[in-house]
């Protein structure tokens, strides 16, 4: 558990040192525009950390294993509410009540993790929210979550492929009560049930409404992948989270859901409506392990 302690508080301060344009060379911090080669690179005022970039060593030369980042999701109280964030966002958009989530995979037999953020909106226009729908009030999605989850994978390229399937039950949904498949709008008409796709894809989602009336919303988010990497329309879960907001009275602020993990046999509960919405996909691994990887 020390070991783990040490691991963490190393890898914060690693990107602390990156979002203060810092580095460490020879065991001592140089500004980070001073290159070995005495060549000197610009930097931003306003700084912000890739959650990706991994070129400073982290205690031992390794990361977190799925193991370690377990236990500091089953032990939190352990560890400092620093230790939970492991990479950084921009200045301003975000609350400072923020709930973080590490979800590890495996994928092509190299290991991966998921970091999660749901925060409340506190700034709608620089998010971009307000061009959604320009009838909206500037306000309208003040204190709303925002909900980003970004991916780190050893692999690059078509290894790296994958993509997020959202699903979203809300009391003001077309079909109150149930999940429906959640996909940007300009994939509406287009067959497939990704609401994002790439390499290592980030997953973004602010929702919110124009008026504050009592609901319950709550998404279930799971990255996927195929085992042929880009080759066929087969999508298989990695890891799964939820996440949502509740409107308790009329004119009432949101109440944030933090992200949780979803065991991955969650998916059989969506399976039906899958391969109703899409036929000529493949959304099962096999009869002996329908829901895991392959």
């Amino acid at each position: 558990m020390e070991l783990l302690k040490q691991v963490l508080v190393a890898e914060f301060r690693c990107h602390r040192r990156k979002a203060n344009h810092v580095t460490v060379e020879d065991g001592k911090q140089v500004p980070a525009e001073r290159s070995r080669s005495g060549t000197t690179t610009s930097t931003s005022s306003t700084s912000t950390c890739s959650m990706s970039t991994r070129d400073e060593p982290i205690v031992g030369d390794r990361l977190p294993t799925s193991d370690d980042v377990r236990l500091l999701n089953e032990h939190p109280a352990q560890f400092s509410g620093a230790l939970r964030v492991p990479f950084c966002y921009g200045q301003g958009r975000y609350s400072p009540g923020v709930s973080d989530l590490v979800l590890p995979f495996v994928l092509h037999g190299a290991q991966g993790r998921v970091l999660v953020r749901v925060a409340a909106n506190v700034d709608p226009t620089e998010l971009g929210c307000l061009l959604l729908d320009p009838g909206m009030p500037a306000t309208a999605a003040q204190g709303f979550p925002v909900c980003q989850a970004e991916v780190e994978y050893e692999r690059g390229g078509y290894f790296a492929a994958m993509g997020w399937v959202q699903f979203v039950r809300s009391t003001d949904g077309q079909v109150p009560g149930k999940y429906e498949l959640d996909r940007l709008a300009l994939f509406r008409g287009v067959d497939t049930p990704y609401a994002f796709f790439g390499v290592r894809p980030c997953l973004f989602d602010a929702p919110f409404r124009g008026s504050r009336a009592p609901m319950t919303w709550r998404a279930r988010s799971f990255l996927c992948a195929s085992p042929d990497l880009v080759m066929s329309r087969t999508a298989l879960p990695l890891c799964a989270f939820t996440w949502g907001f509740t409107i308790a009275g009329h004119g009432g602020d949101p109440v944030l859901a933090p992200p949780q993990q979803l065991p991955l046999d969650s998916w059989s509960e969506h399976l039906a409506l899958l391969e109703a919405s899409h036929r000529t996909w493949r959304f099962r691994a096999g009869s002996d392990a329908p829901f895991e990887f392959r």
